[in-house]
């Protein structure tokens, strides 16, 4: 069994990178005359939510490709932004909505060059007996988001714009993701919250009164991407499409198969958060799985225009980006050479 990564171990291998940049932006060495090391970070931690990365790796996808890759666990959106911004990782994944925030407030020099996760992971949350089934039944309560200024409270304010409810006016709270700030709607504390598509399946496989809507239906937006610096897509274009071959062969493993051999696989190498209850962690695992797919074949791992637009034109109308084009956040021709 590949003993797991501890956190001592992503502090070495964070330094290991940022020293070895120097001689060449994440082509940092070779195992050998094919292998070429690739960084990757997460948003945040090890989450079976990030099986096409994890799995790539662990099933042998990456080394397939040509890629010596490793894994760092992030800790937040923005944290990934920065190590892709600094040099010490080559690719992050992280909403669309961080990407908009940070090209369009920032002027960051990143660009996203795949959706893995097509839809929104946000799902608006309430108890059935007392639902909120649209912004409009916000008006008066108290909502619970993720963290201030986050993708949740970007995508609650933009809902409730749409609606035509000024924003400012629906008091809001800081509840965090997990299944059990569902504890709060029942105490009368808020009146929903925004968790992710985990926390959803946790609610329900758990028996728990919930109802549960996706954020898509007011904001369509691409959900998760694969995003890097413009100097990584200029100067090492062929590492992505390597990246992206792998991690292709790694949807196409995983869209049938069993998946708690895989997670299990991933949990060997990993620390993969629900492991340990591994029934349950396999039926979230299968509900992500769904959302990889949602815009049909023709677009795995594709962005998809009009998602880009919904969330751009959003934000920018409501100024939490300034002006920007959605078509210069996001590119397809490193997907298209993949699948070639």
């Amino acid at each position: 069994m590949a003993s797991k990564i501890s956190r001592r171990t992503v502090v070495k291998g964070v330094a290991a990178v940022g020293g070895a940049a120097a001689l060449g932006p994440f082509f940092i060495g070779r195992a050998n005359a094919q292998m070429k090391k690739m960084v990757f970070i997460t948003p945040f931690k090890y989450l079976a939510g990030f099986m096409p990365v994890l799995n790539a790796d662990t099933g042998g996808h990456f080394a397939k490709a040509g890629l010596d890759a490793e894994i760092l666990p992030g800790n937040g959106a923005a944290q990934a932004v920065q190590q892709v911004l600094s040099g010490r990782a080559a690719i992050g994944r992280a909403s669309s909505i961080d990407i908009v925030n940070a090209v369009g407030n920032q002027g960051a020099p990143l660009i996203s060059f795949s959706t893995v996760k097509q839809s929104s992971p946000f799902f608006v949350t309430s108890h059935k007996d007392n639902p909120i089934d649209s912004p409009k039944d916000m008006v008066g309560k108290v909502i619970g988001i993720t963290s201030s200024g986050g993708g949740t409270e970007n995508l609650l304010d933009m809902m409730l714009e749409k609606n035509g409810i000024p924003h400012k006016s629906v008091e809001r709270q800081v509840v965090g993701n997990a299944a059990g700030a569902f504890s709060l709607i029942e105490a009368g504390r808020i009146a929903c919250y925004m968790p992710s598509t985990g926390s959803v399946v946790n609610l329900r496989e758990t028996g728990q009164p919930i109802h549960a809507w996706n954020t898509d239906r007011e904001v369509p937006m691409p959900g998760q991407i694969y995003f890097c610096s413009t100097e990584t897509l200029e100067k090492n274009p062929e590492m992505l499409v390597s990246f992206l071959r792998g991690v292709r062969a790694s949807l196409d493993e995983v869209r049938n198969a069993d998946l708690k051999p895989v997670l299990t696989r991933i949990g060997d190498k990993y620390d993969l958060i629900g492991i340990k209850n591994l029934d349950l962690l396999a039926i979230s695992a299968k509900a992500e799985l769904d959302t990889w797919f949602e815009e049909g074949d023709a677009n795995i791992l594709r962005n998809v225009a009009s998602r880009w637009d919904s969330i751009t034109n959003a934000m920018v109308s409501l100024k939490l980006a300034k002006p920007v084009k959605a078509s210069t956040l996001y590119t397809n021709k490193l997907v298209d050479q993949a699948s070639a």
